[in-house]
C-alpha cells in the first residue's frame, strides 16, 4: 500500500447524507481495488464479470464497470426503479435488511449465525455467490447477484454495518439499539453529521476526490479469502473494530469525540487509515471471491447481451 498522508491531511468536504455505507466512493473504491486485481492477476474472470454486467444491454452499448454499479444496491432500496449505469432495476425496499448485521456490541463473544436470522449481509453475499455458481441461474439473475456482491462485501467492510451500539431513546429515555449510531448525533468538522456518516466518509478528503486516486494509492496488491467473506468473518472483523475502537472513542468523550476543529482533525487523520485498511482488505476479498464465484466457468453469457428487461 502507497503512503496516503497526503490524502489523509487534505480538508474534509462533509454534506449529511443517508446512512449508506462508505458513501458512493468508497463502495467505488472496493470495485476499483477488485478489478484492478482480476485485471492482473485472473483476466478470465474479468472477462466474465463484464460479460454478466453486459447483459440485457444492445451490443451497441459497452457494459459498465464494477466500480459504476458498486452504489446501485442503495438506489435499489429507496424503492425507486434505478437505472445502474445503464442496467435498469427494480427498487425494492424490502432488501434494507441486507446490508447489515445487528450485533450489540455488549456480546463480548459474538457468533454470526447468532444474529442473522434469514436477511443480513453476510446471509445475502453467500446467496448470490450461489446464484453466480448456479449453471440454472438465468444471465439477468446473475448479472443482479453480481451488482448486489460488488456492493455488500463493501459493506461487511464498514465497522458500523456490523455492530450497534446502546443509545438512549430522547422521548423515553430507555437504552436501545442506535442502529449502527445512526442515533449518534454531533457535529464533525462543522457539519451535523451522526457517527454513522462520520464513519461513511472518512474515506474521502472531499467529495471531489476521484475514487481510482485512492485506490490507486492503496493499491491491489494485497491479499484476501473469499472464505472471511463466506464464513461471516469478515463481518466479526468489523465488528470487533466498532467494540474496540469506534464507540469507546465516542462514549468516551462523553457523548461524542467530536465538536473541537483540532481534535476533530486529529481524530479524522487517525480513524481514517481503519477506513482506508477496511476498503483495501474488501477490495481484495471482493477479487477472491469473484474468483471462486466465475473463475473455472468460461464467460458463456455473451449470447445473453441481446436479452432486454429484468
Amino acid at each position: 500500500m502507497r503512503p496516503l498522508a497526503p490524502l489523509a491531511a487534505v480538508f474534509l468536504v462533509f454534506r449529511p447524507c443517508a446512512a449508506f455505507a462508505w458513501s458512493v466512493h468508497g463502495h467505488e473504491i472496493v470495485a476499483l481495488i477488485a478489478q484492478d486485481k482480476l485485471e492482473k492477476e485472473s483476466p478470465r474472470t474479468l472477462a466474465a464479470v463484464q460479460n454478466l454486467l453486459a447483459v440485457g444491454l444492445d451490443p451497441s452499448q459497452s457494459a459498465p464497470s464494477m466500480a459504476q454499479v458498486a452504489p446501485c444496491a442503495d438506489q435499489i432500496r429507496l424503492g425507486y426503479p434505478v437505472n445502474c449505469a445503464g442496467i435498469h432495476l427494480q427498487g425494492d425496499k424490502s432488501t434494507e435488511d441486507w446490508h447489515f448485521i445487528n450485533i450489540p456490541i455488549t456480546d463480548a463473544q459474538p457468533a454470526v449465525d447468532k444474529y442473522c436470522k434469514g436477511a443480513c449481509v453476510v446471509a445475502q453475499v453467500q446467496g448470490e455467490f450461489a446464484t453466480l455458481r448456479d449453471p440454472a441461474a438465468s444471465p439477468q439473475a446473475k448479472q443482479l447477484a453480481l451488482i448486489y456482491m460488488i456492493h455488500f462485501v463493501g459493506d461487511m467492510h464498514q465497522p458500523l454495518h456490523c455492530a450497534y451500539g446502546i443509545w438512549p431513546d430522547k422521548k423515553t429515555h430507555q437504552p436501545g439499539n442506535d442502529y449502527g449510531g445512526n442515533e449518534e448525533e454531533g457535529k464533525f468538522l462543522g457539519a451535523p453529521l451522526s457517527l454513522h456518516s462520520v464513519w461513511d466518509h472518512l474515506i474521502e478528503p472531499s467529495d471531489l476526490l476521484d475514487p481510482r486516486q485512492t485506490a490507486q494509492a492503496l493499491g491491489s496488491g494485497g491479499s484476501g479469502s473469499a472464505d472471511d467473506v463466506l464464513s461471516g468473518q469478515a463481518a466479526l472483523e468489523s465488528f470487533q473494530i466498532a467494540r474496540a475502537n469506534i464507540y469507546p472513542k465516542f462514549n468516551g468523550g462523553h457523548g461524542s469525540p467530536f465538536g473541537d476543529p483540532g481534535q476533530d482533525d486529529a481524530y479524522q487523520q487517525q480513524e481514517q487509515q481503519v477506513a482506508f485498511d477496511r476498503l483495501e482488505l474488501a477490495g481484495a476479498r471482493l477479487a477472491a471471491l469473484l474468483e471462486r464465484a466465475l473463475g473455472p466457468q468460461p464467460p458463456a453469457v455473451m449470447a445473453a447481451r441481446a436479452s432486454k428487461g429484468r
